[in-house]
């Protein structure tokens, strides 16, 4: 096979890896920044506060009906405080990959019971201490029962980002690239040529991060899938993973802008090389038809004599 046809076809070969691995590692790297961030987490579960929260307070009125203070005010013991925390143990556990238990939590404990002793006073219920211990233990099991279902160890894509499974792939994905650009330039001789592949390389894995993102988005993709028995955490962790689709998006457009901002420089190198060319072979051109009229004005062969003429021959002495 002829060598040039060779080169080519690698050079093809190496660009289109250099898309995969750029697409696939940028992926699993946003997971992984993104989904092992207690702050975005929090940002996505805090969104459905009232949700949590409703479900915490049925919870409460059905467990505390017929305890020592009514339902209603054992339901307001879990206030805006206590949810923010709750919420923010629930984040923190996501990014780590950890069960969600409150049922040794000291903290969420002090807190409940802190607002019983405020709401059994302002009401003006009389209620001893042990009792408030009670029902503040009992409040404190409610909550873990219900953000125990938040078992965020059991979301497959969270605790895929948090395996080693992704830092392998981004790893691999950026020693891959590195290396695809590295041979085509090795094959290439590091002419400019190499940067047609490189560009192309980054265009189609911009426009493979868009078109499969935009796909993804109009499937409907996470929106319906049930991570676990908690309605809230399923939008919650959907919303997630669709954040880490959307920021595809902008990483393609990214590479788009790459790709063709190096196929643009590319062809204006090749053009005016081209142009370059063009303009001495012009020169040349001229050069070489002046020398001919110079040369064919100074060597006109003498004219054929006419038969009956009489010819001259001039001696120099």
């Amino acid at each position: 096979m002829d060598n040039y046809l060779v080169k080519r076809i690698s050079c093809i070969v190496l660009s289109l890896l250099l898309t995969l691995s750029l697409a696939v590692s940028f992926f699993s790297l946003t997971g992984v920044l993104l989904l092992r961030n207690s702050s975005f987490m929090l940002s996505k579960i805090e969104t459905y506060t009232e949700q949590f929260k409703q479900v915490i307070d049925s919870e409460i009125i059905a467990e505390t009906d017929g305890e020592a203070m009514p339902a209603e005010y054992l339901a307001q013991a879990v206030d805006e405080g206590a949810m923010e925390y709750i919420l923010s143990v629930t984040a923190k556990n996501a990014a780590h990959g950890n069960a969600n238990d409150f049922s040794f939590d000291s903290t969420l404990y002090s807190r409940i019971y802190a607002n019983l002793i405020n709401i059994a006073k302002t009401q003006g219920i009389k209620v001893s201490d042990a009792e408030l211990a009670d029902l503040a233990s009992l409040e404190v099991d409610v909550v873990s029962s219900v953000m125990s279902q938040v078992d965020t160890k059991d979301v497959l894509y969270i605790s895929l980002f948090r395996s080693r499974i992704a830092g392998i792939i981004v790893l691999a994905g950026a020693v891959t690239a590195a290396g695809a650009v590295i041979l085509i330039t090795v094959i290439n001789s590091g002419r400019h040529r190499k940067n047609s592949y490189i560009g192309m390389g980054f265009a189609c894995a911009g426009f493979v991060d868009i078109s499969a993102s935009v796909a993804m988005l109009l499937t409907g993709f996470g929106e319906n899938t049930r991570f676990c028995t908690n309605s809230a955490l399923n939008s919650a962790a959907a919303d997630a993973l669709k954040s880490v689709v959307l920021l595809q998006i902008v990483f393609g457009i990214v590479f788009v802008i790459i790709g063709y901002a190096v196929l643009a420089l590319n062809y204006r190198y090749f053009s005016r090389k081209n142009d370059n060319v063009k303009r001495e072979n012009e020169v040349k051109e001229k050069m070489r038809a002046d020398y001919m009229r110079h040369y064919e004005s100074k060597n006109t062969p003498r004219p054929e004599p006419v038969a009956g003429e009489r010819e001259e021959m001039k001696i120099d002495f």
